[in-house]
């Protein structure tokens, strides 16, 4: 099993790269960093499907390949399904730029707004949709790109924009480009690589122990995996709070829709001993709607907040900082929090509920395994715990604990489908 970090020097073999992971404070690679190198990231030209746990640094992998091509004089793409994620990584490509001298630039608008002045960008990053727009638009510049990125690249099989990735990839392919594919939650990792003609890179390697269980109604009381019980006194969001206050962590809790996330903020903020009320104060100094300042205000001072994408961005970049801070003992979120935004906590309660288009509908393997990766921060936690809050048996949520994420099938069935 993989487990030792991996000096720079014993395996990046490009100077310049090298240096610039250095300046930016990194002495060490992660295994599945180290392993993507060995098998020709820094290398060679092959396109690679890398399918790793959430936190096991996939990010870092997709930047040294783009800082590849922006040293053979090519442009680098870094496409992702949303635009909060794509603010996250423009500001860490933004970081890599500052000691790599290139220049990234953002693009998530209109998708049939101008996009000449992209020519003037070493790095791109863009949502699917806008990078598939940008594609058909054909601006003169698109056929110097060296490198696309597509970050959580199992959405190839999401019914909604799944079609959307599948097209950006075939003609990424029929292009020229090298595709670099990032995933957590891939269930067939080697038909994907077969499909995008691709080395695989495949680690189950991660950085912080994750501990998985669910809350047994019948028992009152949280079943670990490992064979802890743990006793639930009250409602079981109130317990994960309590414990969260006592034992000085935070916890990170999943609900199905904005309003109960929103609901169950105001519950928790009523039971919370802590106060923040500089952090209250703070948020109302933000350029953000009123409604949302008088919404989230008490909350904030209590220590706890909600985030969803309803918010507007300035007031969720503001929860997501100040969680990382640890200023927040508490977040409420809908499951678009776990497709990518970076927000870890010690202990994540994960419900396998949805409410959809007036439906209720049971998550996936791979979304509930997509909240499960939040568990648990790299250099701070020494484990990692999941609870699932709502599942309606033993043997259901033994079913999303023990499964394998499911296959990524073709949304578009194509002749090139998987």
């Amino acid at each position: 099993m993989e487990k030792a970090l991996v000096e720079i020097d014993d395996v990046v073999p490009i100077p310049k790269i090298a240096e610039v992971l250095k300046e930016l404070g990194i002495a060490r690679l992660m295994p599945p960093q180290a392993a993507a190198i060995e098998r020709g990231l820094l290398s060679g030209s092959s396109n690679m499907v890398i399918v790793a746990p959430t936190g096991s640094g996939k990010s870092l992998i997709g930047y040294m390949a783009i800082l590849k091509s922006l040293l053979e004089g090519l442009k680098g793409v870094y496409l992702v399904p949303l635009k909060s994620i794509a603010g996250e990584k423009f500001e860490e490509l933004e970081v890599v730029c500052h000691e790599a001298s290139c220049r990234v630039c953002i693009t998530t608008g209109d998708y049939d707004q101008p996009s000449e002045w992209l020519s003037e960008c070493d790095i791109i990053v863009a949502t699917y949709e806008r990078f598939d727009s940008l594609l058909r638009l054909k601006p003169s510049w698109i056929g110097r790109v060296g490198t696309v990125v597509i970050d959580e690249v199992h959405n190839v099989g999401d019914p909604e924009r799944g079609h959307v990735v599948e097209l950006i990839a075939a003609r990424a392919l029929k292009k020229g480009f090298r595709v670099i594919g990032l995933g957590a939650t891939v269930g067939n990792p080697e038909e994907l690589a077969d499909w995008l003609e691709a080395k695989l890179v495949y680690s189950n390697w991660r950085p912080v122990k994750l501990i998985e269980g669910y809350y047994s109604s019948k028992k009152r009381a949280i079943v670990f995996e490992d064979g802890r019980e743990e006793v639930v006194s009250g409602s079981l969001e109130n317990h994960l709070l309590r414990k969260a206050l006592e034992e000085n962590y935070q916890v990170l809790i999943f609900r199905h829709s904005r309003q109960y996330a929103e609901g169950l903020a105001r519950q928790l903020a009523s039971a919370s001993v802590e106060r923040c009320n500089d952090l209250a104060e703070e948020l109302t100094s933000l350029d953000i709607p009123r409604v949302e300042v008088d919404s989230l205000k008490y909350v904030v001072s209590k220590c706890i907040a909600y985030h969803h994408a309803g918010l507007s961005l300035v007031a969720r970049k503001f929860i997501e900082k100040s969680f990382r801070d640890r200023k927040l003992r508490a977040v409420t979120a809908t499951p678009t929090l776990a497709a990518g935004v970076n927000l870890p906590a010690r202990r994540v309660a994960a419900s396998v509920k949805r409410y959809e288009e007036g439906f209720m509908r049971n998550l996936s393997v791979a979304e509930y395994k997509q909240m499960a990766g939040r568990a648990g921060r790299p250099g701070l936690d020494p484990y990692g715990e999941v609870v699932i809050s709502d599942a309606r048996s033993s043997e259901e949520a033994l079913r999303y604990i023990k499964s394998p994420p499911e296959p990524v099938t073709s949304v578009l069935r194509s002749e090139r489908a998987l």
